[in-house]
């Protein structure tokens, strides 16, 4: 009877120790290189720290996993580079599309977003078509979707920037009459840059598209489900939301340098 006794309160004891224990997952034994842009407010830098809420997102999953980020603020096309030829990257937030789609692995999306057409608000231009905008200089970002999206589509009246905010300079400034940005960044974007909120208007929408977390092909593809796994379970348990309202549903969003 004793002997029972002992062996339930030994393996009580064991069970109880062992659920501290973090799960162990594939994950934690890589060494992930963590790659975002300027972007706000999904990915910026705020007091030299990556933040935003495609950060957030990434730090949930990362937690979810066991794993530390150690995450980098890059000029896009760096980043993208960086991820398209070496394993173990992740890079966000990011827009899937034909050309990129069979380059990476893909979870999410995390978030939509609508591109336009912005002029400024003492310029105003009139677009009826796509069409209409050949006729303009067109600031767009290198390696941007939407800079792909409207090459493809014949257009040869694009000035290719390295930064959304050399793009919205390149408007404000007068060297284009047209910037390509979207709902969900342009206003931190033209504050960020000095100006208002009312200095830019969305004169013609041109498409929507969904952003992602990319992982770089070469990795595991145990690895890729446990990220998989890992969203799912954030969007489960409320964490998403929470990081969604924190930065789209708060009245301190553009509060953020």
């Amino acid at each position: 009877m004793k002997l029972l006794l002992y062996s339930s309160i030994i393996l009580l004891l064991l069970i109880t120790g062992c659920s501290n224990e973090p799960t162990n997952t594939a994950s934690q034994k890589i060494k992930f290189s963590f790659l975002s842009e300027q972007n706000p407010p999904m990915s910026f830098l705020k007091r030299g720290r990556p933040v935003g809420m495609a950060v957030d997102i990434v730090k949930a999953i990362a937690k979810e996993l066991h794993i530390k980020t150690n995450i980098k603020i890059q000029v896009w096309e760096k980043a993208y580079t960086t991820a398209l030829n070496n394993p173990d990257v992740i890079l966000f937030p990011a827009v899937k599309n034909k050309k990129r789609e069979k380059h990476f692995y893909w979870i999410g999306p995390i978030m939509g977003f609508h591109n336009y057409f912005y002029c400024r608000n003492d310029n105003i231009i009139k677009i009826d078509s796509l069409n209409d905008a050949k006729k303009y200089k067109i600031a767009t970002v290198k390696g941007f979707s939407s800079e792909e999206n409207l090459i493809e589509k014949g257009f040869n009246n694009i000035i290719s920037y390295s930064t959304p905010k050399e793009a919205l300079n390149a408007l404000m400034d007068g060297k284009v009459q047209l910037v390509v940005s979207d709902d969900l960044s342009s206003e931190m974007q033209i504050l960020d840059i000095g100006h208002s909120a009312d200095d830019i208007l969305p004169i013609y929408e041109i498409d929507e598209s969904d952003l992602y977390i990319a992982i770089s092909k070469g990795t595991s593809k145990v690895i890729v489900r446990e990220w998989e796994d890992a969203f799912s379970e954030i969007k489960r348990d409320g964490t998403y939301v929470d990081i969604y309202k924190k930065w789209l549903m708060s009245n301190n969003l553009f509060l953020y340098k």
